[in-house]
């Protein structure tokens, strides 16, 4: 601005590369400035909710990598739930979990959706949803090359894995993953405190 007004007066000679320079530096600040504002809170959380949010990053992991990803939520026993419609809708339309457990748990499948396309090579990666009376459990399997997760080396293991146990211990459940090399990777958050309404209560509300 401060040049536009110095060419503008007649008191500096345009020089276009700089100009042109200094359009692709606010051209990149506003980009980090808006990926920072979804970093906040994606709009497709506030749109379609958790489930809906982690349907559309597959599709989109799906068409960019060529992966086969899938979702699926579970009861409390295990067995997937009944949706009564298929696809996208059916996870948009499901029960809505309190905002800030659900970008919580979308970081962490987040995380783990990164971790499995940057290093693994897996060509399946499967996300599964527990939902239990009291508790629930949120799971991200892959078939990929697997690694060591119990390395002398590091404290913690790499590959984000610390924040993941961080995330997990602030939702005040339990984090552990089994992976061997050539064997994939299946990381787990177990037992995050919550209570599932039923739906006469949510009726009756």
């Amino acid at each position: 601005g401060a040049w536009r007004r110095q060419i503008e007066a007649g008191h500096l000679t345009p020089q276009l590369d700089h100009i042109a320079e200094l359009g692709q530096l606010a051209q990149n600040a506003l980009r980090e400035v808006r990926l920072l504002i979804y970093e906040l809170r994606p709009t497709e959380l506030e749109e379609e909710g958790l489930l809906g949010a982690l349907y559309r990053r597959l599709e989109t992991v799906e068409k960019r990598s060529g992966i086969k990803a899938r979702l699926t939520v579970l009861d409390e026993a295990g067995q997937p739930q009944q949706m009564p419609t298929e696809g996208r809708a059916a996870m948009v339309n499901f029960y809505r979990l309190p905002p800030a457990l659900e970008l919580s748990l979308f970081r962490i499948a987040q995380e783990a959706l990164n971790n499995a396309l940057k290093h693994s090579g897996a060509t399946d990666v499967n996300i599964r949803l527990r939902l239990g009376a009291e508790t629930l459990s949120l799971e991200i399997e892959d078939n990929g090359r697997g690694f060591d997760s119990n390395p002398r080396p590091h404290k913690g293991g790499g590959f984000g894995m610390v924040g993941l146990k961080e995330r997990a211990k602030q939702l005040g459940g339990y984090f552990s993953i089994a992976s061997s090399p050539n064997n994939g990777t299946t990381i787990r958050i177990t037992d995050i405190p919550y209570r599932f309404a039923d739906p006469k209560e949510i009726v009756k509300l």
